[in-house]
């Protein structure tokens, strides 16, 4: 799939993976744009419709359309499934977790939300400097761009507790695998969604996960997580 592709893109050096993720990129970014432009005159309830809405108001630009649509592909394809395989990595190399689950189904929401912060599938977001500002000491100039490294956010030990320990009980602050604030990701509520009937699907038939060989991670500057991962059900 075209997002495999485009999400293999390293460090900008031109490798094969890189090469492809740059060639994919541009074959998607083709491919909104030319749904942008005949989506104009076709009235359709759907995210396009209202993104497009956003053009008229004047709130937002064919090119902003063009990247969100590009961010929902990501996330929907990406993101989730990397949360999902995570899931059962997780729960592979922390079998105690998993029995503690089984036990007590009610931890379901909170497995939920310890699974996103503790896979991180987005690895960062960038912004633009609007105004000079200082964080952390650090001078940071109007015009500059900054970026979020989310997994680093959801490993804070100011904010989490034991923050490299992976617990299906945590209690604590929000994490940051869904963006925060005005930007907080679109499809939140689905990948909650999704890991909850993952768990629901397996806690009755599956006693335990284990790892038939190490998984492989992922080789991306955009994603995080595993892009195989060989598991027996027990």
């Amino acid at each position: 799939m075209e997002t495999d592709r485009l999400c293999a893109l390293t460090d900008g050096v031109l490798t094969e993976e890189g090469v492809g993720a740059i060639a994919a990129r541009a074959e998607i970014f083709a491919y909104f744009r030319k749904l942008v432009e005949a989506r104009k005159d076709i009235a359709i309830d759907d995210v396009v419709a209202a993104m497009l809405s956003g053009v008229s108001d004047g709130a937002l630009s064919t090119d902003d359309v063009v990247l969100n649509l590009l961010s929902l592909l990501v996330a929907g394809n990406e993101t989730s499934r990397l949360a999902l395989t995570g899931a059962v990595v997780a729960f592979a190399q922390h079998p105690d977790q998993w029995d503690r689950l089984r036990r007590c189904r009610e931890l379901i929401p909170k497995a939920v939300d310890e699974i996103l912060r503790w896979t991180s599938p987005g690895l960062h977001v960038s912004r633009t400097v609007l105004q000079d500002a200082e964080i952390g000491g650090v001078n940071i100039p109007s015009g500059a761009t900054v970026a979020a490294w989310l997994p680093a956010g959801n490993r804070d030990p100011i904010v989490f507790d034991e923050p490299h320990i992976f617990d299906v009980g945590r209690n604590g602050r929000p994490h940051l695998s869904m963006g925060h604030g005005p930007h907080h990701c679109i499809g939140a509520a689905l990948s909650r969604v999704e890991v909850a009937a993952l768990l629901d699907a397996t806690l009755d038939s599956v006693e335990a996960f284990e790892l038939v060989s190490p998984p492989r991670y992922t080789n991306s500057i955009t994603v995080s997580g595993f892009t195989e991962a060989l598991v027996r059900l027990h």
